[in-house]
């Protein structure tokens, strides 16, 4: 099977179009309402910073927190029983840091 008939075979050209034709909508509607809303004119360039901030100026910043999580983890952990009678169905248990403010 080529590329282009497998890509067919997944719908992806379908939601491709899905995808623009909402998108479209979105901008429409927001550009139809924002300024019935009285938004101010700054809110496009000071959400685009936002989003410069989160993606581009600092991207090892969850990089750094996931590596303390799985540090933190392997220390954590105890070793699995070994029988050497190991089932078909299991689950895998990923650990969990606690990321909000609250401490809890």
């Amino acid at each position: 099977m080529n590329f282009f008939s497998e890509l067919k075979h997944r719908n992806v050209f379908k939601v491709a179009a899905a995808y623009i034709i909402v998108g479209w909508l979105v901008m429409q509607v927001g550009d139809t309402l924002g300024p019935s809303l009285l938004l101010p004119g700054w809110i496009n360039s000071a959400l685009g910073y936002f989003a410069f901030d989160k993606f581009v100026l600092d991207p090892g910043r969850d990089k750094a927190e996931i590596e303390a999580a799985v540090q933190s983890a392997a220390q954590d952990s105890t070793p699995a029983a070994s029988d050497n009678t190991a089932s078909d169905k299991s689950i895998a248990v990923l650990p969990f840091v606690n990321m909000s403010s609250d401490g809890v």
